[in-house]
């Protein structure tokens, strides 16, 4: 069916996309994952988890890092990891990320913010090299 749209609500904010279960057709969302600080020490746990939902409704997802690019990216949306919210963004305390879409920015971009994400989770201690096994599986897998 055509028009069918499949909502991903992040942070207060939709991302739409049309639905591949309707018509049958393979979607593919490009993501382009941007951590400058190295925040998080489990990528590939967070993009399986990211992976297994969107697999479940009929969206394939083809992930870039930043740092192993060689061309400009062709992502459709941008996923930032920052170590917390930028002064001045002026969101509700305790947000853990907000959704930038077209208007605002040149392409959707998705920021997610590292502190309270590991305060939401109970996890005092953000310094990587402490973190229990699972600890980085539940913030990889919050993320």
């Amino acid at each position: 069916m055509r028009g069918d749209w499949l909502a991903a609500v992040l942070g207060g904010s939709v991302l739409a996309f049309p639905t591949a279960v309707a018509s049958g057709e393979e979607h593919v969302l490009r993501i382009l994952w941007r951590d400058h600080h190295e925040l998080l020490h489990d990528f590939e746990q967070a993009r399986s988890e990211a992976d297994a939902v969107f697999r479940r409704l009929g969206v394939s997802v083809a992930w870039e890092e930043e740092r192993k690019l060689e061309r400009a990216p062709e992502a459709r949306i941008q996923v930032v990891l920052m170590p917390s919210e930028p002064s001045g963004w002026r969101l509700p305390k305790n947000a853990m990320g907000v959704v930038l879409l077209p208007e605002r920015s040149p392409q959707e971009t998705v920021y997610l913010f590292y502190a309270p994400i590991l305060r939401s989770l109970g996890i005092a201690n953000d310094n990587g090299s402490l973190l229990k096994p699972r600890e980085r599986r539940d913030i990889a897998r919050a993320i």
